[in-house]
């Protein structure tokens, strides 16, 4: 069988349109494996991570008033306060922690050309210590709003500050002033925290975190975090006992609860990314099945002939099954640039997908797998017929 690729070549040549889209459905399901194994890895990673914070002693608090005379945003606050194992409540203009919502633009001020997603987190001067976030650098921001034309102090998460600064270092970003959000306030670094993760649905495990100063708003919903003692369920419970005395409809749901929630969402999406992989190689493995087949019956008389001339069952075995693997290869060759330039416009789009070159090699290992799986049952076939099939041809 020495010299066999020449009559390989030649024959993939003469059946070159069939091939032709082989090859072509190879390039195509070899980049949305790529690309789904991308996207598994990074639900996988947000499985794995954690908020960087302790989930059962941050409570986040929804309210709304359910009567005219329903107790304030101070008095709810106070009344909370007096709740054994409470330790602390900051109010926000929105709620924290929302896995739908999506990030906001940020860029260094001297650089509009790089810019990266950040989660901003609005609330009074209570919102870092209620977090039970560490400071790393500086201090916390002033509890006043900012004035037209004044930079907006800003608390930021360690993440966040390296990006801006290319530092790892906390003191060098205090006072580097950026843009943040689509109206381009210039917002200026007071103080530097922990990284602290915002899971959501889209861009799962984010650390880059902007804590600003806002007063409460009235409104006729308000958002709190509560920080308690302990993750004891009662502490939550007579803490909505509390409000709703006030007046106030209130739900409560820890910073744990929430966490299963953007689990339940990470997990299925790695699930249907898992399903996208296996479709795509059962359809590779029944195109190669058929092409692997074809070949076969159409060679029958060849095979016969290289039979007689005293090829063994394995040599022929190992002829179709090389002639596969040659298709597979050349439809990952050209699958490879179009898997990159995808992850690459996957990766301008959604900050913390990353396309490595393990996912890629993990993808053509499938792909050499699945065809020689399909091409298997055809090799055995051709090497059961006889070489007296060149005489009954005759």
């Amino acid at each position: 069988m020495s010299g066999h690729y020449g009559p390989m070549l030649r024959a993939l040549a003469a059946n070159r349109r069939d091939y032709r889209v082989l090859v072509f459905a190879t390039a195509v399901g070899y980049t949305v494996v790529v690309q789904a194994l991308a996207f598994a890895s990074l639900f996988w990673r947000d499985l794995a991570s954690d908020y960087g914070i302790d989930p059962d002693r941050v409570v986040i608090v929804q309210l709304e008033a359910s009567r005219e005379n329903s107790a304030s945003a101070d008095e709810v606050k106070s009344a909370a306060l007096t709740v054994p194992g409470v330790e602390s409540l900051a109010w926000l203009t929105r709620r924290p922690f929302r896995f739908t919502e999506f990030g906001e633009p940020v860029a260094p001020i001297d650089d509009r050309m790089r810019a990266q997603l950040a989660w901003p987190s609005s609330g009074d001067e209570n919102l870092v210590r209620t977090l039970g976030l560490t400071m790393r650098a500086g201090r916390n921001y002033t509890p006043k709003r900012a004035e037209p034309g004044e930079d907006i102090e800003a608390v930021v998460s360690m993440s966040l500050a390296t990006f801006l600064t290319g530092s790892a270092k906390p003191t060098d970003a205090l006072g580097v002033r950026f843009l943040h959000g689509i109206n381009d306030r210039v917002m200026r670094i007071v103080g530097i925290v922990d990284d602290v993760s915002v899971h959501t649905s889209w861009v799962p495990d984010v650390h880059n975190i902007v804590f600003t100063y806002s007063p409460l708003v009235t409104a006729p919903r308000r958002f709190a975090v509560m920080r308690v003692a302990s993750g004891d369920p009662a502490i939550i419970d007579r803490v909505g006992e509390t409000i709703r005395a006030g007046g106030n409809w209130v739900e409560l749901t820890s910073l744990r609860n929430l966490r299963a929630s953007t689990s339940a969402t990470s997990r299925g999406a790695a699930r249907v990314q898992i399903v996208v992989i296996a479709v795509v190689l059962f359809v590779g493995l029944i195109g190669n099945f058929g092409a692997a087949s074809f070949s076969v019956a159409e060679r029958a008389r060849t095979i016969g002939i290289r039979r007689a001339l005293g090829a063994t069952r394995g040599q022929i075995i190992r002829y179709f099954l090389e002639e596969n693997l040659l298709v597979t290869t050349g439809g990952i060759v050209i699958g490879i640039p179009i898997a990159l330039a995808v992850g690459t416009a996957a990766e301008h789009l959604e900050t913390s997908f990353i396309l490595e070159w393990k996912q890629m090699v993990l993808a053509a290992l499938c792909f050499y797998v699945t065809s020689l799986w399909a091409a298997h049952a055809p090799a055995l076939k051709a090497a059961r017929i006889p070489p007296s099939v060149v005489s009954q041809a005759a």
